[in-house]
């Protein structure tokens, strides 16, 4: 299997600083589960940050407490600042892949996850995040409570998403291409 390709170098973790909060991005559409996420802060009072916007953007927030803050688009340069001042990205839709998180953790981001598809690729349970069983508020509350438990190496999330990098997929790429076009002896 070869995974799709992610530029993890843009995302280097810094060395040390002060995290906190929660971070997610992408496309806000529904089955993306921001509204989950949403109706989670809201329920454990925590901070989180909403970055890129879409279909679903007006109707999110609507669903958004006090302590929910939505950017909007932002620069890639803005997002990697964002993303190292945070302390956990929330990934709670089912993908085939997950892109996004490997993002986070690419930025030294722990990610809690919906333990379903490409999640179960990319998070290993209390290594590089949480998983959660069941697409509910309560699943992912439980989730965030057993994280705020944890410690994790931002260093260490980092190597763990070099597997994904973009330069690896291109070698992967031209090794099938050259074994599919090179006559067997």
């Amino acid at each position: 299997m070869i995974h799709p390709p992610v530029h993890i170098q843009r995302f280097t973790p810094p060395a040390a600083g002060e995290r906190s909060g929660y971070i997610m991005w992408g496309r806000h559409v529904p089955y993306k589960r921001f509204d989950l996420a949403i109706h989670a802060a809201n329920k454990l009072k925590i901070p989180l940050t909403i970055l890129g916007e879409g279909a679903d953007t007006p109707r999110l927030k609507s669903l958004a407490g006090p302590t929910v803050t939505f950017t909007g688009r932002v620069s890639d340069q803005e997002l990697v600042q964002r993303a190292h001042q945070t302390k956990g990205f929330l990934f709670p839709n089912e993908e085939d892949f997950g892109i996004a998180a490997v993002e986070a953790l690419a930025a030294g981001i722990p990610v809690i996850a919906y333990g379903k598809g490409g999640a179960l690729d990319i998070i290993q349970d209390g290594e590089s995040g949480v998983l959660f069983t069941e697409q509910t508020v309560d699943s992912l509350c439980d989730a965030i409570r057993r994280f705020e438990t944890m410690e994790f190496r931002p260093a260490t999330l980092h190597r763990k998403a070099k597997r994904f990098d973009a330069g690896l997929f291109a070698t992967k790429i031209k090794k099938i291409v050259h074994d599919a076009t090179t006559p067997s002896q």
